[in-house]
């Protein structure tokens, strides 16, 4: 779902109630949208980035900022999986998306 152009440093602990933390897209990004994918450079680091499939989805639904919880219901009603592996599978993405500094808590959220 989220492959790196280098290897992925530790992930960072998000917290509790990590569901109702509302994430949004960092503004060091440029992104662009090639063949189905989303490609992200993180303009500070100069490292690039590439989504797929799943990935592409969540980072959409991020425009907006939006909580795990709400990421992980459009998974599982759009790509017809269960809660449950929905909402695992969306926060392991947003902690490795927040470890990588690609979005950020939305103090607002």
């Amino acid at each position: 779902m989220f492959h790196f152009c280098q290897e992925l440093r530790p992930a960072k602990k998000l917290g509790v109630p990590m569901g109702e933390v509302v994430f949004k897209k960092s503004a060091s990004l440029i992104e662009r949208r090639i063949d189905g994918e989303a490609i992200l450079l993180d303009i500070k680091s100069g490292v690039y980035y590439d989504l797929k499939d799943v990935g592409v989805f969540i980072w959409e639904i991020l425009s907006g900022g939006a909580s795990a919880r709400q990421i992980a219901a459009a998974v599982a009603e759009s790509f017809n999986v269960d809660a449950e592996t929905a909402l695992a599978d969306t926060l392991e993405l947003l902690n490795d998306l927040e470890t990588e500094g690609l979005i950020v808590r939305d103090a607002e959220g």
